[in-house]
């Protein structure tokens, strides 16, 4: 199991959609099935800018585990963000249902952040909802990582700042020997 980390616009859609035609590994995004499966009020609290609750994710991702076929050969796109989130991977690597994963860190300053997501031009890529996700992502989620590390995961820092070739090659190079796959 391959985790992404990294705040919106570090490139965890792109790496992850490159490492699964890679591996073959599926690719679970919550963002994208967030965009697809929230409920209309989930999209209201989306588009201000707000995180769902910790138990919506989990449900979410726990039924996403469940319809495919190899939870240990998957990529996690947006999960855990929380303490909460990552207790709960943890918790379900303790019991024996996964190994503890590798963890992918697209480390990116704020600045290319903005940059990326003024491109994107997504409706919740407000200047003011972008600064907002990045100072919620180093005081929730960055914290995330520090857990990871002390449970013993292995965590990739990559530097995101880069091109999206150079930063999939650097992932490449870091994940050698780490996971084990045969493309499918």
């Amino acid at each position: 199991m391959i985790v992404l980390m990294g705040v919106a616009g570090a490139g965890k859609g792109t790496q992850g959609e490159m490492l699964r035609a890679e591996t073959g590994f599926d690719y679970i995004s919550t963002g994208e099935m967030l965009r697809q499966f929230a409920s209309d009020s989930q999209r209201e609290r989306m588009l201000a800018g707000e995180l769902l609750s910790d138990q919506e994710i989990i449900a979410m991702v726990e039924e996403a585990m469940a319809a495919i076929p190899n939870p240990e050969q998957c990529i996690l796109d947006g999960f855990p963000r929380t303490l909460v989130q990552v207790e709960w991977l943890l918790e379900q690597c303790e019991k024996g249902r996964f190994k503890l994963p590798v963890i992918i860190n697209l480390e990116i300053n704020e600045e290319t952040v903005h940059r990326r997501l003024r491109l994107r031009g997504r409706q919740d890529d407000a200047e003011h909802v972008i600064s907002r996700r990045f100072r919620e992502y180093h005081s929730i989620t960055v914290p995330v990582i520090g857990l990871f590390r002390n449970a013993g995961a292995e965590v990739l820092d990559i530097d995101a700042d880069q091109d999206q070739g150079a930063v999939h090659d650097d992932i490449a190079a870091a994940l050698q020997g780490k996971v084990s796959y045969t493309k499918a």
